[in-house]
């Protein structure tokens, strides 16, 4: 069965730190945690308490990273608001759906594992429930399979992001390489 603590682990590895790019759709963001959809987020107060305190944004990102209570944060907010994956029994599975889930919006990594499953030949649901029928085909899935169906379906929804935000484009080479990854 599927660990938070590893996915969460993958997510930083992508979504590492402070950054504050305009051109970002989510604005100010902390370890993939944008202020603009996420503004009542706890660990605000102590970003910002912090950013007050080392302006150089390598400082910064040194005290994020060291703060025990910006981390507690982090994770909290990870585990209550995207993490649904305990039950699927490969990790790679599960660190890519969690990936989607905060990218594309809940709901949404369970619905394109079901078009995966699909296109793989299986009659499913498109219901957006990880329930009893999408993990018994989970258990009974190739691995490498699935994860190439999840990573075509998110590789095509970032193309069509992009094609309705053309601003975007400059991500788009980072969110490619991180779907192949």
């Amino acid at each position: 069965m599927a660990d938070f603590t590893i996915a969460l682990n993958e997510l930083l590895s992508y979504e590492g730190g402070y950054s504050n790019n305009a051109a970002d759709a989510g604005g100010e963001t902390v370890y993939g945690i944008a202020r603009k959809w996420q503004p009542n987020w706890p660990g605000w107060v102590l970003v910002d308490s912090l950013k007050t305190q080392r302006p150089n944004l390598v400082d910064l990102n040194a005290a994020l990273k060291a703060d025990s209570q910006v981390q507690l944060a982090v994770q909290q907010f990870y585990r209550q608001k995207f993490w649904n994956f305990d039950k699927v029994p490969s990790q790679l599975v599960a660190n890519k759906m969690f990936e989607m889930e905060i990218n594309f919006g809940p709901g949404s990594a369970v619905r394109i594992l079901q078009q995966g499953l699909v296109r793989l030949g299986h009659a499913i649901a498109l219901d957006g429930s990880l329930g009893p029928a999408t993990l018994a085909l989970l258990q009974t899935q190739n691995e490498p399979d699935t994860l190439h169906a999840l990573r075509t379906y998110s590789v095509l929804y970032r193309m069509h992001r992009v094609l309705a935000q053309p601003d975007q484009i400059q991500f788009l080479e980072g969110w490619v390489w991180r779907d192949c990854s």
